[in-house]
């Protein structure tokens, strides 16, 4: 949901200062816009440069490394006008994607009760989240990585691969200025905790 509020927000920022009407088309990287091996095939990248409209990036990727899909782009003629990154958190536009058209973040300390009160109520829980832009992913435990790298080894490989559980997730989270965004893993598959989430309406 935040990709599209994000994406438009950046919609009407272009439509305000363009005399053409608006046309885009919003792409998100790992398997859409890049292949399988995190390419940009030369058929893509020509389709893009035929495209008469503005290209936004969309992704749950942080903003360097969708900054550098761009790069690339524009090396081979096709123009990307925006990135929309971390999950729709944040959005940027300009030639080098320092303008910031649209930010919805939240401060360490917000965050970390909601996810106390989850930790509480699912037992065994883990979580990732990714946290003030340099410092990227922190994880929670192995028990996070384990699963992601058996379910989205796509994810694991490019993300994650290196990554250890950080030694207080809680106080790591609480003491970032912001928190793009966080993901939840049950501690196994299919082990009930939606529902028991949902008996908890206050969580």
């Amino acid at each position: 949901m935040l990709r599209i509020t994000a994406t438009l927000a950046l919609a009407r920022a272009f439509a305000a200062n363009a005399p053409r009407k608006l046309r885009a088309i919003a792409l998100d990287l790992d398997g859409t816009l890049c292949n399988s091996a995190g390419v940009v095939t030369d058929a893509t990248a020509a389709a893009l440069a035929a495209f008469d409209g503005t290209i936004i990036i969309a992704t749950g990727r942080g903003k360097s490394h969708a900054a550098g899909i761009a790069a690339t782009l524009r090396d081979r003629g096709a123009c990307v006008d925006a990135l929309v990154c971390s999950d729709g958190a944040v959005a940027y536009a300009g030639d080098a994607y320092d303008e910031l058209v649209f930010e919805r973040v939240a401060a360490g300390n917000v965050v970390v009760p909601a996810l106390q009160q989850i930790s509480a109520v699912v037992p065994g829980v883990s979580f990732g989240a990714e946290i003030n832009a340099a410092d990227g992913i922190a994880v929670s435990s192995q028990t996070y990585l384990d699963t992601i790298e058996r379910c989205n080894p796509y994810f694991f490989e490019r993300m994650l691969k290196g990554k250890r559980p950080v030694d207080d997730f809680f106080a790591t989270v609480a003491a970032a200025e912001r928190v793009n965004w966080v993901r939840c893993i049950g501690s196994e598959e299919n082990d009930g905790s939606g529902r028991l989430l949902a008996a908890r309406p206050g969580v």
